[in-house]
């Protein structure tokens, strides 16, 4: 299938939002865009008889200030159908030996066989070697996962050559696989006996050298209605109408190699009963696993609070707590700023140019720096950003801590004044930050029209990009990726 389509003309826009200003910021303005639009049919082979293979390639040519010399910045975008199908979420992660961008994707797709909407978890492999011809492009796609409905996804590297990915399911529990190369192994359920009745929005991290971790949140599909009538007739027959998340974070501990459970590593995070979260993410630290979440005990519903659990590789058989160490990070209700926040994110980049390796958590009220055990590190930096947000390593030239790419309104004029029009947009922007306790040192804009989903910054210094996953700010069926420079 060859996708055509038609683009006006672009206008550049002031970058809208810029950190609090002080002298060692850098910033740069949006770059003005003009368009070369190349269309262009990617050969892979089908993955079900209704579903064919679309790649559109997008190249602009951007020209950026003097002080900078202008990159060609390549947009490509893939989709399983053009017609029947949208793009719902993605994480991306790297295949160091083979220098492969893995994308898991997935896409809600109309599907004759099964008389309506599926999900499907689409992994795309991209080409990384910046030498090769197919750079930036499908070199594969297969399928891991179809389901009614899957929310969630994630995926972590072991630094070699595997990739392993988790997402939920509805109805079910979450489940995770392991893929080297195009071979994939699994799926592994993630069936805790804690976090129950099903585990629901996963995330995942490898360290210890063999072990990956799933930390997920129990999920309820379930009517109470002892009262009877029609809204329980009505919610026993659409339990999804009354869905919703348990008060405790799970997580258990796997060989990332065999799959096979660790013995008695299941832990739950509910510091008391009936407290609630918003989000979190675990990460590999000093010889343990991080994990973060923000949460709101019952017991002091004014003061939400932000914590740090430190879960080492130790199995633990009952009838031991199965609560790990926790930090507390911050108290928002005595401590303001940064508020509370709805996504959190936990990002370690392990190269000499983090000095001292601290580990970096943003959320989308602030960012904050902490030890490897989880400790904070100075103050939180209150910069409050859209929560949809992508974070990843950084393994540029500079000290730097972190990439984060943010979704940012965007206003332009379309037409001459006085008979013209205003058009609200939302776009990219990039801002990069160092191991000084700091606002970001450096933001600049990256692409209009599209949002950050995940990114990747390749955790090698031997031909490194940054791997930025994004969707449209209007859905659409598309996945889209861009590989940058660290630096640029």
């Amino acid at each position: 299938m060859v996708v055509s389509r038609s683009f006006g003309s672009i206008s550049a826009a002031a970058h809208a939002w810029t950190p609090v200003a002080r002298p060692s910021i850098r910033h740069r303005e949006r770059p003005r865009v003009k368009w070369n639009i190349q269309f262009m049919p990617h050969a892979s082979r089908p993955i079900a008889p209704l579903l064919a293979t679309t790649v559109l390639a997008l190249v602009s040519t951007v020209s950026l200030p003097a002080h900078a010399d202008p990159p060609e910045l390549t947009v490509w975008a893939w989709s399983p159908d053009e017609d029947w199908s949208t793009f719902k979420a993605a994480a991306v992660c790297h295949d160091q030996e083979r220098d492969v961008y893995g994308i898991a994707a997935v896409f809600e797709v109309f599907d004759n066989y099964l008389g309506g909407f599926q999900d499907y978890v689409h992994y795309l492999q991209i080409e990384g070697n910046s030498s090769a011809s197919e750079y930036g492009q499908v070199i594969s796609d297969q399928v891991l996962a179809v389901a009614p409905r899957i929310d969630h996804i994630d995926c972590a590297t072991d630094d070699q050559h595997n990739v392993f990915v988790t997402y939920d399911h509805h109805f079910e529990n979450a489940q995770w696989v392991r893929i080297d190369g195009t071979e994939v192994y699994g799926p592994f359920d993630v069936d805790l006996a804690l976090c129950n009745p099903y585990t629901h929005r996963p995330r995942i991290a490898f360290g210890g050298g063999d072990r990956v971790i799933v930390a997920t949140e129990g999920w309820h599909y379930e009517c109470d209605c002892p009262g009877g009538g029609d809204d329980c007739e009505l919610c026993e027959e659409n339990p999804w109408l009354v869905e919703w998340a348990s008060c405790e974070v799970c997580a258990q501990q796997y060989d990332a190699y065999s799959g096979e459970e660790i013995y008695a590593t299941e832990i739950m995070v509910w510091p008391t009963t009936g407290s609630t979260h918003t989000d979190y993410d675990v990460e590999w630290g000093d010889e343990a696993f991080i994990l973060a979440a923000p949460y709101t005990p019952d017991t002091l519903p004014d003061h939400p609070i932000i914590s740090t659990w430190f879960i080492d590789l130790e199995s633990r058989p009952a009838p031991s707590p199965p609560q790990p160490p926790e930090t507390f990070i911050q108290d928002v209700g005595d401590e303001p700023e940064p508020g509370w926040p709805e996504r959190i994110k936990l990002v370690r980049s392990n190269n000499d140019n983090n000095e001292g390796q601290p580990m970096f958590m943003r959320t989308d009220a602030g960012s904050y720096w902490l030890d490897g055990a989880g400790q904070l590190i100075d103050v939180p930096v209150p910069d409050a950003i859209d929560p949809q947000m992508a974070v990843c390593e950084y393994w540029g030239s500079d000290p730097g801590v972190a990439h984060v790419f943010t979704k940012d309104p965007r206003v332009e004029y379309i037409g001459t004044y006085p008979t013209g029009y205003f058009r609200l947009y939302y776009g990219t922007s990039r801002h990069h930050y160092g191991p000084p306790v700091d606002y970001p040192y450096e933001s600049f804009d990256v692409h209009r029209d599209f949002v950050p989903e995940a990114c990747d910054g390749s955790d090698t210094y031997d031909d490194p990009e940054v791997a930025l996953v994004s969707g449209s700010s209007m859905a659409d069926p598309f996945v889209y990726w861009m590989l940058l420079e660290n630096d640029d």
